[in-house]
């Protein structure tokens, strides 16, 4: 098929089938804009995140010297397992 058959043949038939609220509603199920909806402030069954987030935020504390695989200790213990990469300068930064 070319695209003069399906302007011709296929483009009158979906166009009858369908309407306005349709196509609405199947751009707003597309997969890339759904998970953006699902985990937004518009789903009010995730309000519960936001109050979360800024309590976690709140309650952070540095990690414990004797916690090795955490902090910049754990960067250590990360680059001596065998097959491990150096971290980048910008990497570094976001551990």
């Amino acid at each position: 098929m070319n695209l003069a058959s399906i302007r011709t043949y296929a483009q009158p038939l979906v166009r009858a089938m369908t309407n306005s609220p349709m196509a609405e509603w199947l751009q707003q199920m597309h997969p890339l804009r759904l998970q953006y909806e699902l985990f937004s402030d518009a789903n009010p069954t995730m309000a519960w995140v936001g109050t979360l987030a800024e309590q976690v935020r709140r309650e952070r504390r540095p990690a414990a010297a004797d916690k090795p695989a955490l902090g910049r200790a754990g960067d250590r213990v990360a680059a001596d397992r065998p097959g491990a990469r150096p971290l980048a300068r910008h990497e570094r930064g976001t551990l």
